[in-house]
Order: C-alpha cells, then structure tokens, then sequence
C-alpha cells in the first residue's frame, strides 16, 4: 500500500468484504455473480477517534477508486481565512482525500482538516479491487453515484447557509441529519450523532455562541432535545411548507443571522 496516515495502516491480514458488509453495492446483480462480488476483499484501514492526519503520494493513487466508509463517522473541515465549513461523513460514502488536495492551482487557498468523531473503518478501493469489479459496470456506477450524492449534500448545505434565521437553518439541518441518521422512537426522531455545538455552526454557515443561543431557543420551544446520553431527538413533524424558507434564500443580509428586520450592529455576523 501507499497510504500513509497518522492511523493504522492497511494490512494484507486486515481486509474486508466489501460486499457482504455493503450489501447495496452489488444491487442488479444476478445470483452467481454475486455470489462471486461477496468473495472479494479490499485492504482496511482503521481511523481511530481524533484527528486524522492524511498524507499520501496522488501520483501513486491515481488508479484508487476512493476510500469506502464502512463503520464510524468523519467530519471534514474546509478553512478559507477564518471561515470554516464542515461536511459529515458515514457508512457508504466514498472519498478520495487526495484530490486536489496539494491546491497547487488554486488562487485562493484552503486548509482542509479531517477529524474521526467515532473510531472509522475505511475499505481501501485499491486497482485490485477496481480489475476484479471491471466485469460488473453497474457496480462502478453505483460507486460513481456515492460520489454524486455526497456532491449533492454538499450542495444541500450551501443552500442551507443562504436561509435567514438561524433556527429554520438549524430545523431544515436536523431534519435532514435525521433523514440518514434518524430512528423514529416515541419521544420523537432520535439522532445518534456526536456534534458539538461548535461542529453544528460549521454545517450551517454560523458561529458557536450564535448556534447556543439558538439551540436553547428551540429546546424551550421542545423542537431539539437533548438527551441524557447526548443523542438529538426531534419533536414534532418536519416542516411541510418551505415557501416562507425558499423566499428567505438568496435574501439573507450578510449582517443578520437573527432573521428580524433589525440586523445586528457587527459587521461581521454570521
């Protein structure tokens, strides 16, 4: 292997089948050929929980086809000055944290940091790996669409960011957190997900005491709870009638993170 990072490196002893363990990778495939996709293994590295420091060769990763989560969950941490944004990451999504991570052609420069919130098992999609699954093309457009659909996240954020008021953002956030991550139980969606209030301001484009405040708000109105075990559980149905959110998107003052008609005397906002 090539992969070098401040986590245990692939072992030949330590590899995963990864079609046993993601099942929904060798969707359309017929009986015997999946029976050969579940005989396949890719190398496995491990991400324990803390700061992921990743550093490899691109030039000799060029023929990965990514990174596969398969256990854990990754936040990945994008600086540009002093404003950061995040993205989370689970079971399924595919990464390749080599790309375009050198920014040698960029005119403006970021800083990208990755942090492990739970203990990752990552399934390396080696050129081994990428020759045995050759024969199954429905396979590699199901990898192609993992890619898409975090792109398609990513992009759900962005608009996100562009709501006035920081409780709607936070609503439509956590609905959407629940949408992949959420259990309906009787006291309401439960969202088992360690975020910080720090790590919530960057998925929604504000600040921590900004994201406090809110939060607090919409616990005493009983939409986000908090419970004895840190887990997020909301109350209620999810809003069914965004035209109010869409006419707030797009006319956002830059000032206000409060959505009033006052905006607050700081030019820096949120």
């Amino acid at each position: 292997m090539t992969l070098s990072t401040a986590s245990k490196a692939p072992s030949s002893r330590e590899r995963i089948r990864v079609f046993v363990e993601d099942p929904e990778l060798a969707t359309g495939l017929d009986p015997e050929a999946l029976a050969a996709a579940e005989q396949i293994t890719a190398p496995m590295l491990r991400v324990p929980q803390g700061g992921w420091d990743f550093k490899a060769d691109p030039k000799r990763l060029n023929c990965h086809l990514g990174l596969l989560v398969m256990d854990g969950l990754l936040l990945r941490e994008v600086l540009v000055g002093e404003v950061a944004c995040a993205e989370l990451l689970g079971f399924g999504d595919v990464m390749r944290p080599w790309t375009g991570a050198s920014g040698e052609q960029a005119s403006i420069q970021a800083e990208s940091r990755w942090e492990a919130l739970e203990d990752v098992r990552l399934a390396v999609l080696d050129p081994r790996f990428a020759l045995q699954i050759a024969r199954w093309p429905q396979v590699s457009a199901t990898i192609v669409d993992r890619a898409l659909i975090r792109a398609r996240w990513l992009s759900f954020h962005l608009a996100v960011c562009h709501v006035v008021g920081i409780e709607k953002r936070l609503i439509i956030l956590f609905w959407h957190l629940a949408d992949r991550w959420g259990k309906v139980t009787p006291e309401g969606v439960r969202i088992a997900l360690p975020l910080s209030h720090g790590m919530i301001a960057k998925l929604v484009g504000s600040r921590r005491p900004t994201v406090t405040t809110a939060m607090g708000k919409l616990r005493d109105e009983g939409k986000i709870l908090r419970s004895d075990d840190g887990a997020w559980i909301l109350c209620g149905a999810p809003p069914d009638d965004l035209r109010s959110v869409r006419g707030s998107v797009g006319a956002r003052d830059p000032r206000s993170d409060l959505g009033g008609s006052e905006a607050p005397k700081d030019p820096g906002g949120e």
